[in-house]
């Protein structure tokens, strides 16, 4: 029963977005943005994303218990559920597959060309540029 108090407050609380979103784009009020993020038109970010210093470029999303950290997309990129993106720069049109693990570092960035497709369950985890 106490879920349901907590689910009614949050259904009459009318919280103010964490950073500028643009008319045709949707952050959830359950997704957790930090830093400097930047959403651009028509992005999702579904519940339980969690973006910290993400630039999401149009047309990108975000979706369930996904984390997009120090990254840039392009734009038209599908984050698919479970996704981490950690210090990477991806092209458009790039697909990152289901509880896929994108790990660059803050002095190798990890650069995925536009038009790539991340299959699920893949992890990529550099030292050096890649």
């Amino acid at each position: 029963m106490v879920c349901l108090d907590f689910q009614n407050i949050f259904d009459v609380v009318n919280l103010d977005a964490p950073i500028n979103v643009p008319l045709g784009a949707s952050l959830n009020r359950y997704a957790v943005v930090r830093g400097q993020s930047h959403i651009s038109e028509n992005v999702l970010v579904a519940q339980r994303a969690y973006l910290r210093n993400a630039w999401l470029g149009k047309g990108a999303n975000a979706q369930e218990n996904c984390f997009i950290i120090n990254s840039h997309l392009t734009g038209y990129n599908v984050t698919a559920h479970g996704a981490k993106i950690i210090e990477a720069d991806l092209g458009s049109n790039v697909f990152v597959g289901f509880n896929s693990f994108l790990y660059g570092k803050k002095d190798s960035r990890l650069q995925i060309g536009k038009d790539c497709a991340i299959m699920p369950h893949t992890i990529i985890d550099i030292e050096e540029p890649l």
